[in-house]
């Protein structure tokens, strides 16, 4: 799978490894906090949007290969961030 990266952003090693002074265990609890908005800003889109805006979506994710067991991953997503939060305690 290709990813699609808009210009101007770089995504090589160098602009993606962690700051300086930043811990592993503080760029976690970053990565899951983000994890968790995702999820919750995700489902507040479902909310607002109609049926033939969420089949176009699902339309889009297969077509790009990130479809899972619904239109968003939301089951995958919420192991994740499930598998994560066990972690972090």
């Amino acid at each position: 799978m290709d990813l699609l990266v808009p210009a101007g952003i770089d995504i090589s090693a160098a602009a993606t490894a962690p700051a300086q002074g930043v811990s592993q265990s503080d760029q976690s609890a970053e990565l899951l906090r983000e994890l968790k908005c995702a999820h919750q800003i995700i489902r507040n889109g479902l909310k607002i949007m109609s049926i033939s805006q969420k089949l176009a979506w699902a339309k889009m994710n297969a077509r790009d290969d990130v479809d899972g067991d619904g239109i968003t991953r939301a089951h995958e997503r919420k192991a994740v961030i499930d598998r994560a939060s066990r972690g972090a305690s």
